[in-house]
């Protein structure tokens, strides 16, 4: 009898200790409480025995349940290496693996750890034997792409930023006018970041763009910038250009350009001063290409800058800007 009420008492104690474990369990994976979905995170690329570029390559994963991600933490070998942090719109953080190339070829274990904003956590399945391979996936294109005239009226400086690694080099595109065909025109070391074009005259347009090159490849181009410093010609309606501003007696200044159009209605003529901002100062007939701007508001012994624009049914962009000083 005794020993059978001592059964019962230890089964009970063990049937209870199932269902607090469970409970825990369900606690830890569960922080916003009895009903939501558990917390997860589970690794997509790159698996066991995959591979990764030693440079800047995604380690893609997917989230679920819990309060919403707050940061996602990596692991390789066992240890700590980085925290990711979610974006301002709460998506869960990009993360991407990045080792010094004379890695390349050896193997590395890793795995994630997801937070919620309650405090839960899980742990994604341990990724073993990842080998670090070289460069596999393009660079993205160089940024901040500007082209400065220099004081030779045949060259033009064209600099630009890139933060990409394993770079091998640089492509500079140009093409004559608005409508000519681009082709690699000059070629950077890795390390540049700016290069002069010694045969682009102040007379004529010529736009540029840039790409970076690496190992697996090509990056998109950048943006486009031109000799002219207009605005763009992806449209049929091409803007003036070689706008140029001429201090006369009075004070007047006159104006020169380039009609690139042949149906502009007509010149739109704007101005300022070193602390205004733009304002319309004359409408000039089509097919025009030069106007005076006489004492309309002009101030002895000031800088003034100009634009221009042709307009028809739709505006072009506008004309280079045209610095003058007023005098005597």
């Amino acid at each position: 009898m005794k020993t059978n009420i001592i059964k019962y008492l230890l089964t009970g104690i063990f049937g209870m200790f199932l269902i607090l474990t469970g409970c825990t369990d369900l606690l830890s994976n569960d922080p916003a409480g009895a009903g939501s979905s558990l917390v997860k995170i589970q690794v997509t690329s790159p698996n066991s025995s995959d591979s990764i570029g030693y440079t800047g390559e995604e380690i893609k994963y997917s989230v679920s349940g819990g309060s919403g991600v707050n940061f996602v933490e990596l692991h390789i070998d066992g240890k700590f290496h980085s925290i990711y942090f979610a974006g301002s719109d709460g998506a869960a953080p990009k993360i991407t693996f990045s080792a010094d190339q004379s890695k390349i070829g050896t193997k590395f274990n890793y795995f994630l750890v997801y937070f919620d904003k309650n405090g839960g956590s899980a742990t994604s399945t341990k990724m073993e034997n990842v080998i670090i391979s070289d460069i596999r996936i393009v660079p993205p294109p160089p940024y901040n792409f500007t082209l400065t005239r220099l004081s030779s009226s045949n060259s033009v400086n064209l600099a630009w930023k890139d933060s990409s690694i394993g770079i091998t080099g640089f492509e500079i595109w140009r093409r004559a006018g608005f409508t000519g065909a681009y082709a690699k025109y000059l070629e950077a070391a890795p390390t540049s970041f700016n290069i002069n074009d010694n045969n682009s005259p102040e007379t004529a347009i010529y736009y540029y763009k840039i790409r970076a090159v690496n190992k697996a490849g090509a990056s998109e181009f950048s943006n486009e910038i031109n000799s002219q410093n207009v605005g763009s010609s992806s449209v049929a309606f091409f803007p003036p250009t070689s706008l140029q501003g001429t201090n006369l007696a009075g004070p007047k200044v006159s104006l020169t350009w380039t009609d690139n159009s042949s149906n502009e209605n007509y010149f739109k003529i704007e101005r300022r001063n070193d602390w205004s901002t733009f304002t319309e100062v004359a409408r000039v007939a089509g097919n025009t290409t030069q106007y005076t701007d006489s004492a309309n508001g002009l101030t002895l012994g000031l800088q003034y800058i100009y634009r221009i624009k042709a307009v028809s049914n739709s505006d072009s962009s506008w004309s280079n800007e045209a610095k003058v000083y007023t005098s005597q």
